[in-house]
């Protein structure tokens, strides 16, 4: 949506851009999962703020431009949709997902609005800035213990549930960072262009100080404002992502910064200057040169695997057997949620058929995602979904690929004064009448030298050129800004390869915000003015109003039950299943299609002794979760009514889940002995006593005392009861050996 916006409106945009910037920071104990879930709160209150004034702002729009990456979003989300209505698979609720895609379309469209504007692009990547400066500082004040760490194993999350997410956020805006240090000049002057255009050099604004006849120009503080805080951003985030220990953080930054060192114009020259310093080497010293660079890459590769050895083998086994799960739908994918829905499974199926090795069974676990947006996109929404998603990334990256027309800043020139259409009379004939000579069209000419060298930098980019002329207009500061932004593109994208950023409310902001940026300056490819564009605007404010309408009320209710349901888990906690019950009873219409819920509410009721109500929940919830914590319930809950045969199938099946975990062999051998099949239980036993314990604790050492009693005395029917043991706190480490 395009419209000169006026001053009042420009800082409206910016304020409420900082507000969606600032649900990163949101912390809110009482709802559950709160590092999380209080993140999309403020997100979605802020996001109701941003859709009235769209309402306002949108009827008066002079005209409406659709991009190419905009079509590319559109028909990604109509896909995302359609998706669930042709599958019909129900592994998430059907409303959350059309809210998620309103509410994402909506800030989509907000930023799009606003960057119609390059002062707003400029501020929006002063904001990021700020808030990455922020968020970096926290982790610096974690590291050295002046604030808490939101998680008891590491010092360093900043307002995030663990390091990952931390990292993966910070280092995203180390290329935008680099960019805005370097070319800091260029960016503040598009604060002040207009002004410079208007009034020439000398009348640019300026900020008088009381008290003194001092007057400092504002584009010069502004400029040292933005250079200082890209700078002091640069330095938050080296410091703080090596304690932070994320590979995956390290191979962002990298990526993000090397693809701004190969795009960004003002390096063409310096890579030249090496291209020519290279060819110039004799081949044997290019050949030891290549060879070496080959070496530290391998190097460096092998370094980054054998810190976490474990780590990696883990992710290898994940993406191993997401890939046995995208190979039944291979097209159109299984639909949302269905990682949580079906992967336990399929895993517990793989080790089952024998394809694991002994090096997969001691890593394999119970993951809550892919870590690999991409193969998760592949597994959710198909190999359609996966292109549609490439396609937008295609024309973000290579614009002359796809427009063949030149991409734009919204730049729009000063119109010459009017000048007659004939020579005057008595005037010569020959005079040349293009150009008035006035002053104003002089101080264009000052402007147009200036601008001169950014033209020729631009001429070497994968830009389609026009009359000679640069196709950004020749403002080199938001043509390397979108060099930055591009790098904060390749950052996130990076990590999403290694790690869960999408599963984040702030990360998904940062995509959405970066590529409607970027899509402001890509040339349309529609636009309508009058009556056509007022019909669309008014098309897309009924549809906000009727969103908004419907489930901004229904949200309200949803942030109501996790609250519910945090004091339902700390009941529980206090073993107080009684009250745990009746809680999660009360929000179970609501939460009623969150897979994580219903394990813990057929929990509380096994807990409770309310054995067939639980089997009840924990079937509704395998629809949407596969997990061994499930089958180990609904074990106890078969084992406590007499079924021994279901018992020993939902143990089995938790074993094959997860073979390294010695709980759901130590309650298979456990019910072996109470149903008098003594032989089982020995052998199970001896396979426990042979088995590698990860985590020495009192829990392990009182199953494994319990096994060789079994071994020794197979007919020993006095040994403690499970319930006994899994009831005191040290056992919860036995899930994890």
């Amino acid at each position: 949506m395009i419209r000169t916006l006026p001053r009042a409106s420009f800082i409206i945009f910016l304020i409420l851009t900082v507000l969606l910037f600032a649900s990163i920071f949101a912390i809110k104990a009482d709802f559950f999962q709160f590092l999380v879930t209080a993140k999309q709160w403020r997100l979605e209150k802020t996001s109701l703020v941003v859709i009235a004034f769209l309402v306002l702002w949108l009827p008066f729009a002079r005209r409406v431009k659709i991009s190419l990456i905009d079509a590319g979003v559109l028909l990604l989300s109509i896909w995302w949709v359609l998706n669930e209505v042709i599958l019909q698979t129900n592994y998430a609720s059907f409303g959350q997902t059309i809210f998620q895609v309103v509410l994402w379309l909506s800030i989509y469209l907000f930023i799009h609005t606003g960057a119609s504007n390059n002062k707003f692009i400029a501020g929006v990547a002063i904001v990021f800035l700020f808030t990455t400066f922020l968020q970096s500082g926290l982790g610096l004040l974690q590291l050295y213990g002046v604030q808490p760490s939101f998680h008891s194993l590491f010092r360093i999350t900043g307002t995030f549930h663990n390091p990952g997410p931390f990292s993966g956020f910070v280092v995203s805006a180390l290329p935008l960072a680099v960019i805005c240090y370097t070319t800091c000049p260029d960016l503040s002057g598009e604060f002040h262009r207009k002004d410079t255009e208007k009034h020439g050099e000398k009348d640019a604004r300026v900020i008088p100080v009381k008290w003194s006849k001092a007057r400092f120009p504002a584009n010069k503080i502004l400029q040292q404002g933005i250079k200082w805080l890209s700078l002091l951003t640069i330095i938050s985030i080296l410091l703080i992502i090596p304690a932070a220990q994320s590979r995956a953080a390290w191979l962002a930054g990298i990526a993000g910064c090397l693809y701004v060192f190969l795009t960004y114009p003002g390096s063409i020259s310096l890579r030249d200057k090496l291209k020519a310093s290279f060819k110039r080497l004799r081949l044997f010293t290019r050949f030891l040169i290549i060879t070496g660079a080959i070496i530290v890459i391998i190097g460096a590769g092998t370094g980054l695997y054998l810190m976490k050895q474990g780590s990696a083998n883990g992710r290898l086994l994940m993406w191993q057997i997401t890939a046995q799960l995208i190979k039944d739908r291979p097209l159109t994918g299984h639909g949302n949620g269905a990682f949580s829905a079906l992967y336990m499974d399929e895993q517990a199926n793989w080790f089952e058929s024998g394809n694991g090795t002994n090096a997969q069974t001691a890593v394999a676990g119970s993951p809550e995602a892919p870590f690999n947006e991409p193969l998760k996109l592949w597994l959710e929404k198909g190999l359609i979904g996966l292109l549609l998603a490439g396609a937008v990334l295609g024309i973000i990256f290579f614009p002359g690929t796809f427009n063949k027309k030149p991409e734009t800043l919204n730049y729009e020139p000063i119109k010459p004064h009017p000048i007659p259409p004939n020579p005057l009379e008595g005037e010569p004939q020959t005079r040349d009448h293009s150009t008035p000579k006035t002053e104003p069209e002089t101080r264009n000419k000052k402007l147009k030298t200036r601008n001169s060298k950014p033209n020729t930098l631009n001429s070497k980019l994968r830009y389609p050129q026009t009359s000679g002329k640069s196709p950004l207009g020749g403002f080199r500061g938001l043509s390397t800004l979108i060099s930055g932004l591009k790098g904060t593109l390749v950052s996130l994208l990076t990590f999403s390869i290694f790690s869960y950023p999408f599963d984040i409310s702030s990360f998904i902001l940062q995509l959405v915000v970066v590529v409607a940026l970027l899509s402001a300056t890509t040339p349309a490819l529609i636009t309508t003015k009058g009556r056509k564009s007022l019909l669309l605007t008014v098309s897309v404010v009924g549809m906000l109003i009727a969103a908004g309408i419907w489930h901004f009320p229904k949200r309200q209710v949803h942030y109501a039950a996790l609250k519910t349901w945090q004091e339902a888990a700390q009941f529980y906690n206090m073993r107080s299943y009684g009250i745990a019950t009746e809680a999660y009873e009360e929000v179970f219409p609501v939460l009623k299609h969150n897979g994580l819920f219903l394990q813990m509410y057929g929990k509380a009721l096994s807990m409770n002794e309310q054995y067939k109500k639980s089997n009840k929940i924990l079937t509704l919830a395998q629809n949407h979760l596969s997990s061994y914590i499930i089958q180990n319930t609904l074990g106890d809950n078969y084992k406590a009514l007499g079924n021994y045969k279901k018992a020993e199938t939902a143990y089995r099946k938790s074993a094959s889940m997860v073979p390294s975990m010695l709980l759901p062999k130590y309650l298979l051998a456990k019910l072996y002995v109470k149903s008098d099949q003594h032989q089982k239980a020995k052998q199970t036993a001896q396979g426990i006593l042979n088995s590698p314990v990860k985590i020495e604790s009192t829990a392990t050492k009182k199953i494994m005392t319990e096994m060789k009693e079994i071994v020794t005395q197979s007919n020993t029917k006095g040994s403690k009861s499970y319930t006994e043991i899994t009831n005191n706190p040290l056992c919860l480490s036995v899930a994890s050996v």
